[in-house]
């Protein structure tokens, strides 16, 4: 919380080590991303072999608004380590936040391969076929890979959705039915998105009736 990180500096007065000031920077990285920044790259400047302090400080950098700072970032790391799937899924993040997505692609699909029991880096991917160059051949092949590996897990099914009511393609009605009743009482945001979901499909719905309707009375006026 705020009142807890305001304690790090009055305690880092005192002498610390690098994994205090790892501590501190892994404390603040989901509420304030500038202090987590301030506090890895401390870490960093005191034991530069902390890696997964540099792997977090990539996003830190994706969020401060410098992603070309956390591509050059991750670039050195994959160099010295071009095994580690935490740093290509860290550098396609910095590539996504630039808008260059031909190399956000081919990070995430090392990441995949390096570590292909991780669903994250998969579904990744198919959230830039989907929602950044809508692809939807590719997002539709991604969503079914996820859907395969893991029933189970949740995105595949939201992007197999997001493709039927963007596209559009056929067969909302029937993921919507299976999302509902495997995810939609699992957690407040899961039953969020089964709600916006279900929405999504009667205003589809709704939609199709409204042009086989003008299309009867336009074939009824024409004889």
């Amino acid at each position: 919380t705020p009142h807890q990180l305001a304690a790090y500096p009055a305690a880092l007065d005192q002498l610390a080590v690098s994994g205090h000031l790892l501590w501190a920077g892994n404390a603040a990285r989901h509420s304030n991303h500038a202090v987590s920044l301030i506090y890895l790259s401390e870490a960093l400047r005191f034991n530069p072999a902390l890696d997964g302090a540099r792997v977090s400080r990539v996003y830190d950098l994706v969020d401060f608004d410098e992603a070309a700072w956390g591509v050059s970032e991750a670039t050195r790391m994959i160099a010295a380590r071009p095994h580690d799937e935490d740093a290509f899924k860290a550098r396609a993040d910095a590539y996504l936040m630039q808008a260059d997505y031909p190399h956000a692609e081919q990070d995430y699909q090392a990441a995949s391969t390096l570590a292909p029991s991780d669903l994250q880096p998969l579904a990744m991917l198919g959230n830039l076929y989907v929602n950044q160059t809508h692809d939807w051949d590719k997002g539709w092949t991604v969503a079914d890979q996820l859907i395969k590996a893991r029933p189970d897990y949740p995105y595949g099914w939201i992007l197999r959705a997001a493709i039927q009511k963007n596209q559009p393609r056929p067969g909302l009605q029937d993921t919507v039915a299976y999302f509902e009743a495997h995810f939609g009482n699992r957690n407040p945001r899961l039953h969020k998105i089964a709600v916006d979901m279900h929405s999504a499909m009667v205003l589809q719905n709704h939609s199709g009736a409204k042009v086989l309707a003008a299309k009867s009375v336009h074939a009824t006026a024409a004889r």
